[in-house]
């Protein structure tokens, strides 16, 4: 009997058929089972070959983080053990739908590895909003390399209990609103989606306020008024169908969001040192410059294509009439970082590691 395509029965079953399909069926048509480490520890050692990691992705297989990220990824690390640690691909939610629920699929044993936002998870990732600080990151290469140089050092909140395998800052924030905005009178009495922290702040010394919403609820949150746009990259905002509201957009740099690929850190450190090893030596600082080179080059190529539309405007900040933003921004980030000894170290260390990483 021939199996299904992985294509064929996603749309063929529903999701609790999906769910046996993936106990049952993968084994045999992958080639390996996907039982939890606990499991394959107690396997006699003769059969301890190969360590299997299912890695869990909410987008689809033609993203381009997956075709050009994660799968290059799961290649070198097979490559880099000799075939001893094979990282099993599970795009579209196949293991569970919802990007904000990727952490507790890792507490619940559903995958092992998740790429997953922090910014959705602030209760855990406290620090998150550090990466929105307007005005400190460059460029997404230099900020996903500087962002895994924060990740090592142990002082973020959250990761602690989850390891990361990797870290990306996204392309700079921009300004992305439902009328046209150049001066800073225009966002006086606006809401915008931001991230908690110096964002905010920024925010307030413009006589405006920050919401946090999420991507996926951007559209709703505008078709309900709660907000007047958001910041973003201009990527991300396409890839969420936001723009088809929000056409005007404001180029200026305004902090970044990160995106990772996480393990429970108990989990990880039970994996073997030849895992270990590889999990991070392929991920990390390997992986920040090539998703720092992806992520601006889909930037540059979004804004092109707005660029191109008659019904948007996109402005670029320059010269005099940067001024007004640029005091705002020092008047924000001096308001937040005076408001404890904690985010000043912190917005002190992103500094020092923007600088080692131009």
């Amino acid at each position: 009997m021939t199996m299904p395509t992985l294509i064929t029965w996603r749309t063929a079953v529903g999701h609790a058929a999906r769910r046996l399909l993936l106990a049952l069926a993968l084994p045999m048509c992958l080639g390996v089972g996907l039982g939890s480490l606990a499991a394959f520890a107690s396997l006699p050692a003769a059969a301890q070959k190969t360590v299997s990691l299912r890695m869990s992705y909410w987008g689809k297989e033609r993203d381009p983080i997956f075709r050009n990220v994660l799968l290059p990824y799961a290649r070198a690390v097979r490559r880099a053990t000799g075939g001893q640690v094979r990282i099993q691909l599970f795009p579209g939610g196949l293991l569970g739908r919802g990007r904000h629920n990727q952490f507790d699929m890792l507490e619940k044993d559903i995958a092992d590895i998740v790429v997953a936002q922090p910014r959705d998870r602030m209760d855990i990732f406290r620090d998150e909003g550090l990466f929105g600080t307007p005005g400190v990151i460059p460029d997404a290469s230099t900020g996903s390399l500087a962002a895994w140089r924060m990740a090592q050092s142990g002082k973020l909140a959250g990761f602690d209990k989850y390891r990361p395998l990797a870290l990306f800052l996204s392309a700079q924030h921009i300004l992305h609103m439902k009328g046209p905005v150049t001066l800073t009178k225009h966002l006086i009495a606006k809401t915008v989606g931001a991230v908690p922290g110096p964002q905010y702040r920024f925010l307030r010394a413009l006589e405006a306020k920050g919401d946090l919403v999420s991507l996926r609820r951007v559209t709703d949150a505008v078709d309900q008024q709660a907000i007047d746009g958001t910041f973003a990259s201009a990527a991300w905002l396409a890839d969420a169908k936001a723009d088809e509201l929000l056409k005007h957009h404001l180029v200026f740099p305004a902090g970044a969001t990160s995106i990772g690929l996480f393990m429970l850190r108990s989990k990880f450190q039970r994996l073997p040192p030849v895992a270990r090893k590889a999990l991070i030596s392929e991920g990390g600082f390997k992986l920040a410059r090539k998703y720092g080179r992806l992520a601006e080059a889909r930037e540059a190529g979004q804004l092109a294509r707005w660029r191109r539309d008659s019904g948007r405007t996109v402005t670029v900040l320059r010269g005099a009439a940067a001024q007004p933003w640029i005091e705002a921004i020092r008047k924000g980030i001096a308001r937040w970082r005076r408001s404890s000894r904690r985010n000043a170290a912190l917005l002190k260390m992103l500094q020092e590691a923007v600088r080692q990483s131009r």
